[in-house]
């Protein structure tokens, strides 16, 4: 009988490893899938195969990208996106790479965006200039005039080339940069702008918000500048700067400033060229080492029009705008008319306190990390308590949004959907 039971309980044992190892494998491709329908078929085998979401939860949140041999450390790719057009990109891998440690990602976008197609044979961001970024992932986009770095679809080619990166390599996805140089530094503006909620930090050099303001530089879509509000800046200018002179982007950091933008603005020596970027380097780094995105963010805004791709920040979403209302809550950099709707969300422990401003319809996105799910959650909209009641976590709700994000550190279990009434 003591036999019978110890061959029970190895039986039971292989079992729940081998349950665990093809739970493990189904993750795998979960993450490794190249797009989020993929992901999503995956996800029925996952909750087909698993004990609930208490087991799902630790896996998802564990993962890490199988290790592969790096034969090139700096290496250059052509991508096709869904606006027909291929873009090229460079990657650079910390040359003593470890996948069993987490990386930070850096993106660069370089100047002279105005410009034809470049070719895989050029290059359009000298490495030197970046030495001293040892430690990080080095992503160098490349825009030209049928991509402006002011675009949307450079918007989504960001997005595309990170998930690219993170199928292949450990990347901390709590600590991605944005950084550019001239166009490349006006450019991050509008990025940021439009992906509130990704990067850690931002550091433009000698670039220029006037560039977002003025329809003569192709720019044809919204700037929000409430948007910035979610991400730390720090933007430096050359003295001797007579394209981008510092006395002419002041007042847009000071007004960046002014609505709760949290900038910095530098003067350093030097002309429009590469060397503040160079001079400045060590700052910079200090800069980004003290900035980790938080998962768990108790105050976002946000506000989007029909252009944006993305309407997210965080945990919270924009569904719809309001049909009724027209105009714009908050102007953007271009003036334009178009209609937009704004958001502001706060969070104080298990209270949610929403205000809406041309917004149809939005949800909000619960994690364990941020909310107690043992306590009632009370939400307000514009200051009138609207639901008072207890979070149930959810696998499908957990595996939906970690198909579309792909981002261990932030996964969400829970969700509520809201329709403004007018």
């Amino acid at each position: 009988m003591h036999k019978l039971l110890i061959f029970v309980y190895a039986l039971f044992s292989f079992t729940a490893v081998a349950e665990e190892a093809g739970l493990e494998s189904l993750i795998e491709n979960f993450y490794q899938a190249n797009d989020v329908k993929e992901s999503l078929n995956i996800a029925d085998s996952i909750i087909a195969e698993a004990h609930g979401l208490e087991q799902i939860y630790p896996l998802l949140r564990a993962y890490k990208p199988k290790a592969f041999p790096i034969s090139k450390h700096f290496y250059k790719k052509a991508s096709k996106r869904n606006d027909g057009l291929s873009y090229l990109y460079a990657i650079e891998i910390p040359e003593n790479y470890d996948a069993k440690k987490n990386y930070p990602v850096v993106f660069l976008l370089h100047g002279g965006v105005r410009r034809q197609k470049w070719k895989m044979s050029q290059t359009w961001w000298p490495r030197d200039v970046s030495n001293g970024l040892d430690d990080y992932i080095k992503i160098y986009p490349t825009g030209w005039h049928k991509s402006l770095w002011w675009s949307p679809q450079q918007v989504d080619n960001i997005l595309e080339i990170l998930a690219e990166v993170k199928r292949s390599y450990n990347v901390d996805t709590s600590r991605v940069y944005l950084s550019g140089l001239s166009d490349g530094a006006s450019g991050s503006y509008f990025i940021a702008s439009r992906l509130p909620d990704l990067f850690a930090a931002v550091a433009p050099v000698i670039g220029s918000p006037s560039v977002l303001a003025d329809k003569k530089n192709g720019i044809s879509e919204e700037t929000y500048p409430v948007n910035l509000t979610n991400t730390p800046f720090l933007s430096i200018s050359a003295d001797k700067d007579t394209l981008y002179k510092p006395k002419d982007v002041e007042p847009y950091i000071r007004y960046f400033q002014h609505i709760g933008v949290n900038i910095q603005f530098v003067v350093t020596s030097g002309y429009h060229n590469f060397k503040p970027f160079k001079n400045e380097l060590n700052r910079i780094l200090e800069f980004f080492s003290k900035n980790i995105r938080q998962t768990t963010e108790k105050h976002l805004v946000l506000q989007v029009d029909e252009s944006f791709n993305r309407k997210r920040s965080g945990w919270v979403v924009v569904n719809s705008l309001s049909q009724k209302e027209k105009g714009s809550p908050v102007k953007g950099l271009l003036e334009s008319k178009k209609k937009s709707g704004l958001i502001e969300v706060r969070a104080e422990n298990n209270d949610i306190y929403t205000y809406t401003k041309g917004i149809g319809s939005f949800t909000l996105l619960f994690s364990k990390e941020q909310f107690n799910f043992d306590k009632p959650v009370r939400i307000f909209h514009n200051d009138h308590l609207i639901v008072s009641r207890n979070l149930t976590p959810d696998i499908k709700t957990l595996l939906n949004w970690a198909a579309k994000d792909k981002d261990p550190q932030r996964l969400f279990v829970a969700q509520m959907e809201f329709k403004v009434s007018s």
